[in-house]
């Protein structure tokens, strides 16, 4: 076949470069308590299973693009960049401090 190179390989296939997908961190943010079965059904093909909270990683394709607007309402949705960024944020925010030294008797710079 004058399509197919070396390996049985369409050409077409062998030129296009390959593309890196992103991942999608997708946050349950609603219980399944009163929500319709289709809806439950979808939560569970995208791999939340009901608990509140439980963050699974998924790649960003269409059609699990399609999955969350089907339930937008139930989740949060974020690139794995923004995850990334927000999880380094929190550490800064939570880093131990070094211990404040209180020597009693002496003014201190802020007395008058």
């Amino acid at each position: 076949d004058a399509h197919t190179g070396q390996l049985g390989v369409r050409r077409s296939n062998m030129t296009k470069e390959t593309k890196v997908v992103s991942t999608l961190m997708i946050t349950l943010r609603r219980s399944f308590a009163g929500t319709p079965k289709k809806q439950k059904t979808v939560l569970e093909a995208i791999g939340l299973r009901g608990r509140i909270n439980q963050t699974v990683e998924q790649p960003n394709n269409p059609g699990i693009q399609g999955s969350i607007r089907k339930v937008v309402n139930m989740v949060r949705v974020k690139t794995r960049d923004q995850w990334d960024a927000d999880l380094e944020a929190e550490r800064k925010r939570l880093a131990t401090r070094p211990p404040v030294k209180a020597v009693h008797g002496q003014p201190t710079p802020l007395e008058p």
